[in-house]
């Protein structure tokens, strides 16, 4: 039984590490019921103090975080719904303010979520070259049949959206540091 659990551990523990380097993402079931957005929703210290990125990332080390997007088939922007026919991220330069050494994946693949797919995800990934505190940003354009002008560009965390509004900050520490706020958090 011994063999049968460490060997499962182990299996699972493979698993994610491939899909961390891969870059690979799928979208948590969780967030099938939610309304439009992207989720954990971003920090807000009036809405949602605990929302945000939750895990820090480390100097030089393999990071991988994910969001889920819940695609919707219409969206109210300024008191008006509108149908949605797709939503698209584009598959570079959609996620702003990424540290050096990183970068994203879109499921599904190609960027262009559908309601028909209800979820969707885009995985930050890779190894964080330079420290700092990074406030990312998520671009997409959304299609509707009824834009006169075509497909409207959001950048999100965005008050249009009040479930958006916040930020959604990496924090890129050395080893040592994220060792010392860990325990710091433990004991406090």
């Amino acid at each position: 039984m011994k063999k049968l659990l460490l060997l499962s551990f182990f299996s699972f523990f493979l698993m994610t590490s491939t899909s961390a380097q891969s870059g690979g993402c799928v979208p948590d079931i969780l967030y099938q019921d939610s309304i439009f957005g992207v989720y954990p929703p971003p920090l807000n210290m009036d809405t949602n103090p605990d929302g945000g990125i939750p895990t820090q990332a480390c100097l030089n080390s393999s990071y991988y975080f994910t969001w889920t997007v819940k695609i919707p088939e219409t969206i109210t922007i300024g008191g008006f719904a509108f149908p949605i026919d797709s939503i698209q991220v584009e598959e570079t330069g959609a996620i702003g303010n990424l540290p050096p050494g990183m970068e994203y994946s879109l499921n599904p693949t190609g960027g262009i979520f559908k309601p028909a797919d209800s979820l969707a995800c885009i995985t930050i990934f890779g190894s964080p070259t330079m420290e700092g505190t990074y406030d990312l940003k998520i671009t997409l354009k959304i299609y509707s049949p009824l834009s006169p002008t075509g497909p409207q560009t959001f950048t999100l965390p965005d008050p249009t959206f009040p479930e958006t509004d916040g930020n959604y900050f990496l924090n890129v520490y050395l080893k040592v540091l994220r060792i010392v706020l860990s325990l710091h958090r433990m004991i406090f």
